[in-house]
């Protein structure tokens, strides 16, 4: 437990709600159909992109009333990427990319949402050090890291705060607790 009485899961989802982010916990891959079909239907949504989902998704998303953009990711209503961790104090998602496409499909579209499994959830920024040291020392094209906390957002000189200025306006992440 982090926090007091709360669980990691707990915690994420509180401090990532706070800064305006939208949690789903699900138990496992067939439970988030639900969740997608609420948000396509919410958000309006008909065009989508995908980066980095696990195989299992491979025909996950075909039922969906809505359209793969493929790499036209600009077109996207909702970028649908893979979590790599995160973390619980600061209620946010890291995502560890090579390509720029990838990384734009969590950037881009007005919808992000964010698949994170449980044991991928740490307790603190700390954690996380010693994983991107392994990864920016890796012989590869180049490594992003992205750390996301919520819907993007501004302030003008008056302090006024607008979200999705200069990207997503929302974001959800689907935390699976068995995978």
């Amino acid at each position: 437990m982090v926090g007091g009485s709360k669980s990691l899961v707990e915690l994420f989802k509180d401090r990532f709600e706070a800064n305006s982010g939208v949690v789903h916990v699900v138990e496992e891959v067939g439970d988030a159909v639900g969740v997608f079909e609420d948000i396509f239907s919410s958000e309006d949504v008909g065009r989508f992109a995908v980066a980095r989902l696990p195989q299992r998704f491979g025909r996950f998303f075909a039922g969906l009333d809505a359209r793969d953009v493929g790499d036209n990711v600009a077109e996207a209503d909702v970028g649908i990427t893979w979590a790599d961790y995160g973390i619980a104090d600061t209620g946010t998602i890291v995502e560890i990319t090579e390509m720029d496409r990838d990384r734009l499909v969590s950037s881009l579209p007005r919808i992000h949402v964010a698949l994170l499994k449980k044991d991928r959830i740490l307790p603190r920024l700390e954690a996380m050090a010693e994983i991107i040291r392994e990864k920016l020392s890796e012989k590869t094209l180049r490594n992003t890291i992205t750390f996301i906390s919520g819907p993007s957002r501004t302030s003008d000189i008056e302090l006024r705060t607008v979200l999705g200025v200069h990207g997503p306006h929302s974001v959800h992440v689907l935390v699976f607790t068995r995978w």
